[in-house]
């Protein structure tokens, strides 16, 4: 079973000091994500322990410069970014990447309407073009399922629902899927059959499976325990799926993050 580190999980330092902590704790697989900071070194760094043996997988607006730049999937975008992204990728020889699929504005204030449905088509054209990037250079793109957002934040996620997940699923058939077993704990409820169902349409498709817990409310990426919700059903995921744990380890010694590692490692043997 390959399972990777993802880089959020000891954010607040550099690439090459996150990468230096999980390489002595005996991690030699890493998603790159957001959380470090950026600076210069990152990308020597990633080839550097790239070299030593290190594998690398990407998430969304991973760092990989000293500039980080976010990005919604929902708006207009200039793509010139993503195709010097998919260079830098290609030359590092890591051909997997994943993204988050865009926020957008979930309620009206001003009593206008929704803008919902140009949000889904922008979407789906940065979705079309973003694949066709990634396949030229032979990385396999995948999108991430979401959480429900609370209404007072105005702005929702696409992907947060069954029926969201079935709409991109049938507009894109040929799509991979990142499944976060966390984002389905929030907004969920105790709708067990529902979050099931979500593995069940998208289980043929998946290119790696998310993992932390939370309390139902917030993406806290907490430490995995007896009681996380998913843990009953771990047996229902497909096998041979890489698996990517994002709880949080910042701080946290070597021996505590190998011991970690090799805990949640035991979870899928």
């Amino acid at each position: 079973m390959d399972l990777y580190v993802s880089l959020s999980a000891y954010g607040g330092v550099s690439t090459r000091q996150a990468l230096t902590v999980f390489a002595e704790a005996g991690v030699q697989k890493v998603e790159l994500a957001i959380g470090v900071k950026p600076d210069a070194d990152a990308s020597i760094a990633i080839q550097t322990f790239r070299q030593q043996g290190m594998q690398f997988r990407a998430h969304h607006a991973f760092v990989w410069e000293s500039r980080h730049r976010p990005f919604n999937l929902a708006l207009p975008l200039n793509m010139d970014y993503f195709e010097r992204m998919a260079d830098w990728l290609a030359q590092q020889e890591i051909t997997a990447y994943s993204v988050h699929p865009g926020q957008y504005e979930g309620n009206s204030r001003s009593g206008r309407l929704c803008q919902r449905e140009v949000a889904w088509q922008q979407f789906l054209a940065n979705l079309e073009r973003l694949d066709a990037i990634c396949k030229q250079r032979q990385i396999e793109l995948a999108v991430e399922t979401m959480y429900a957002s609370s209404k007072e934040s105005g702005q929702r996620y696409f992907l947060d629902c069954l029926t969201s997940i079935q709409a991109l699923r049938s507009a894109r058939p040929d799509l991979k899927w990142v499944l976060d077993l966390s984002h389905l704990n929030i907004g969920w409820d105790d709708r067990i059959e529902e979050r099931l169902k979500v593995i069940d349409c998208i289980a043929d498709r998946l290119s790696e499976i998310h993992i932390s817990d939370n309390d139902g409310q917030h993406d806290l990426h907490s430490r995995i325990m007896d009681k996380t919700w998913w843990i009953p059903w771990r047996e229902r995921l497909p096998t041979g799926i890489p698996i990517v744990l994002e709880t949080r380890l910042n701080h946290l010694p070597t021996t505590a993050i190998r011991a970690e590692y090799e805990r949640v490692r035991s979870l899928f043997s």
